[in-house]
């Protein structure tokens, strides 16, 4: 099998050759099959080209045809119309091609694929990748810019950017840089960066230190530091809010919010707040405990109510409820702590505490300190310092404070 090199013109006749090199213009008529191919000039097949081995480009080759060969490096320019198959691709310079398959591929230029995009191991991006098609890869990392139709990888890491107009699905997913896609569903995920998800997020534990934005999510654990909008419904496992989240709906396991949290409706079984919590409709646990503000345009129940801090609600509905603490308020005053000392201010009972303000509270056991609201329905009432309410409607133990104000008490002995 002899060689093939063409150092200035030339043209040769398409057949079976040992090492193939094209040093100046050259052209292959017909199909190609060869041991290796080096390209440092001006090459082009006007048919298919199969290699046993290595392919070169350092300047600038085209093929008519389909490509299948070992290796491919790519330093110049390279142009396939029809599909590319290889072992491990590296890109350098520039390559089209239909559809697009490799063992493993290193783009630090850039490559376009007419069709379909395969990668069978590692997949590293730090140029451009635009395949038409679908992606399909093993561990992917992509450090410059990755587009595709739809994209199923192993081991996902973007640092740069990347689009999925279709679907995404990956195993361990994390995002420094911009990820978006019509929907996903990925294993463990982790965004430090811009993740947008037009349709349905997936995923198992979420920590989100940057910016999630979806039209709904279900994942399991959820930490938000950063801030996350689901426009849709939220399903997830125990949720640490740090940040900003936001959902049309949300049902959590159990949810603890230092930061910002609004929806439209939340179902927990536990929920903490040290933050600011907030909903248009209603907020439904177990148990609620808040030491910092939380509001419901509708009901708040819970087996279990206990608010040191802010509450606004239209009902307050639970079995125990404690608003405010009995400390609060002594001598007339209100009361804070300042490293570990309690100093007493004087300010009429209302300036120095929380809005804690509601239609309607009503459980088994009650317990209010500095609390505005219409009515009071109880077993046993304790209506503490700093209160306004209209009417207590209690049928066991009552104590009313001298410092509160209520308009009207009804006893079921006074209804008889």
């Amino acid at each position: 099998m002899k060689d093939l090199e063409i150092n200035e013109f030339g043209s040769a006749p398409g057949g079976e050759y040992g090492d193939v090199e094209i040093n100046g213009i050259g052209k292959v008529k017909g199909d190609l099959a060869c041991k290796s191919l080096e390209v440092n000039g001006v090459g082009k097949v006007s048919g298919a080209v199969e290699s046993n081995g290595a392919v070169e480009v350092n300047g600038m080759f085209s093929a008519e045809g389909a490509m299948r060969t070992e290796n491919v490096e790519i330093n110049g320019t390279m142009e396939v119309e029809g599909p590319l198959a290889c072992g491990a691709l590296e890109v350098n310079g520039a390559l089209k091609s239909g559809a697009l398959q490799a063992a493993e591929a290193e783009i630090n230029g850039a490559v376009s694929a007419d069709g379909g995009a395969a990668f069978a191991g590692g997949f590293e991006v730090a140029g451009v990748l635009k395949a038409a098609g679908d992606l399909t890869a093993g561990d992917t990392e992509v450090d410059g810019e990755l587009s595709a139709a739809n994209a199923s990888v192993q081991a996902l890491s973007v640092a740069g950017s990347m689009k999925v107009s279709g679907g995404l699905t990956g195993g361990d997913t994390e995002v420094d840089g911009e990820l978006s896609a019509a929907n996903a569903s990925v294993q463990a995920l982790s965004v430090a960066g811009s993740m947008k998800v037009s349709g349905e997020l997936t995923a198992g534990d979420t920590e989100v230190d940057g910016e999630v934005s979806a039209a709904a999510a279900s994942v399991q654990g959820l930490s938000v530091a950063g801030s996350m909008k689901v426009s849709g419904d939220l399903t997830a496992g125990d949720t640490e809010v740090d940040g900003e989240l936001s959902a049309a709906n949300a049902a959590v396991r159990r949810l603890r919010c230092n930061g910002e949290a609004h929806f439209g409706g939340l179902t927990a079984s536990e929920i903490s707040v040290d933050g600011a919590l907030s909903s248009d409709g209603d907020i439904e646990a177990d148990r609620i405990d808040c030491d910092g503000e939380i509001s419901a345009t509708r009901q708040i129940s819970a087996d279990e109510v206990r608010i040191c801090g802010g509450v606004e609600a239209d009902e307050i509905v639970g079995d125990r409820i404690e608003i405010g603490e009995e400390e609060e308020s002594q001598g007339g005053g209100w009361q804070f702590r300042w490293a570990g000392k309690r100093i007493a201010v004087n300010v009429s009972g209302k300036g120095g505490r929380p809005a804690r303000r509601a239609r309607l509270i009503e459980a088994t056991a009650v317990r209010l300190f500095g609390v505005e609201a219409e009515a009071v329905n109880g077993q046993d009432v304790t209506v503490g310092p700093g209160c306004v309410i209209g009417r207590v409607d209690c049928s066991g133990t009552l104590l009313i404070s001298e410092e509160s104000e209520v308009r009207e008490v009804v006893r079921p002995s006074a209804q008889e």
